[in-house]
């Protein structure tokens, strides 16, 4: 089975989609002799993609793509897209970011349906989500990543009768770390005031809802008392949009080694990921997957991944967050721990990226078998 994977977010960022990918691409390769993986490369020279072969693609042009409204280089790069699989003739066409083949069957991985929720703020006729319409249109067949974002596609979209799978992504296990590894100069490694981890930052009012963190929290970072780190490949200039909390020496961003994520995770006071709502929650299940303590939301797919293993707060409840970090903090002076880092790493092994990478290797063969079969009564003028 030959599956084409366009790499075109990996030319947006790095970011969690990027690292579902990573992961899934990783796993899949190894399932099955007859499994080819093939991943276009769109002009990342510096990218490696463990266990799929990488082919040179067209960068497309996002200021064209993003900033005019016209479709007309993505109707441009579509036809590219269309010669290439020509050539290579692959079974299925994947994108890692809206963008379809016309020409073989296409599985969309659907992460989330945010823009949708919320029309009356994003405008939904911008290139960009327009795009996703006809993407999830053009496809064969759907993975959600979560059952509330399955729950959404159908509430969003007409597409009764189309195969959905519902397949959470995974969580690497946690590494043994020595302290000795983490510089002193990251994290304040040697300091004894407690941290909380906020696993990206976006901007202010946002749904990620993490100016709620620093409106609760203000006080205690004021009076010295908690220190924040944030994490993230351009941390350290997105957080200048927090003005005035980005000048307090308590809070360090920027972008850390896996070693030093790891250490993060695992001595921070909780991860705090308060966002009004997501496809999945991915920091949530790798706090997991590290044994630390997620203070979260109850709603979308957060409650589906937290379970009963994550603190919830209320999105708009300052002194609710405030009282809570304060009872940690006591409690950590007093030697308490109120999470089992093996229990909850335990919780982890159902969020499984070869558990993932199986699921969707079947979902690809029943769709290739379906369009086979399609193609069969065709000839056989069975659908006249």
């Amino acid at each position: 089975m030959k599956i084409l994977i366009d790499g075109f977010f990996f030319q947006l960022a790095r970011s969690g989609i990027a690292r579902v990918w990573r992961e899934l691409i990783k796993e899949w390769s190894g399932i099955s002799p007859d499994i080819e993986l093939i991943f276009l490369d769109r002009g990342q020279s510096d990218l490696r993609i463990s266990g799929a072969k990488c082919i040179p693609f067209q960068p497309l042009p996002i200021g064209t793509c993003f900033e005019e409204w016209s479709l007309r280089a993505w109707d441009e790069d579509r036809a590219e897209l269309n010669k290439i699989c020509n050539e290579i003739k692959p079974d299925i066409f994947m994108s890692t970011y809206f963008t379809y083949a016309e020409v073989v069957p296409n599985i969309a991985i659907v992460h989330d349906l945010i823009p949708e929720n919320n029309s009356d703020t994003i405008n939904l006729d911008e290139p960009i989500w327009k795009m996703k319409v006809q993407t999830i249109y053009a496809a064969s067949g759907y993975v959600c990543v979560s059952y509330n974002t399955a729950r959404e596609l159908f509430r969003h979209f007409t597409i009764e009768g189309r195969n959905v799978l519902v397949a959470h992504n995974g969580a690497n296990p946690a590494p043994v770390i020595n302290p000795k590894d983490i510089s002193e100069h990251k994290l304040g490694a040697s300091s004894d005031i407690p941290f909380i981890l906020i696993p990206g930052i976006s901007s202010p009012g946002s749904y990620k809802n993490q100016e709620f963190i620093f409106r609760s929290l203000k006080s205690l970072i004021s009076s010295k008392q908690l220190r924040v780190v944030i994490t993230g490949e351009n941390a350290s200039t997105e957080i200048m949009a927090y003005e005035p909390y980005c000048n307090s020496q308590m809070i360090e961003s920027g972008f850390l080694s896996e070693e030093e994520l790891d250490y993060a995770y695992q001595n921070s006071l909780a991860v705090v990921y308060p966002s009004r709502e997501e496809g999945f929650g991915l920091p949530i299940i790798e706090a997991l997957a590290r044994g630390a303590l997620s203070i979260t939301c109850m709603n979308s797919s957060l409650t589906e991944v937290g379970q009963s293993n994550a603190i919830y707060v209320n999105p708009d409840n300052e002194l609710e967050l405030l009282e809570i970090i304060q009872y940690l903090m006591k409690a950590r002076e007093l030697g308490i721990n109120f999470c089992d880092p093996k229990f909850l790493r335990r919780q982890t092994q159902v969020f499984s990226w070869k558990h993932l990478a199986h699921r969707l290797d079947a979902f690809s063969r029943q769709v290739c078998l379906e369009k086979r079969h399609t193609d069969w009564m065709i000839r056989k003028g069975f659908n006249k």
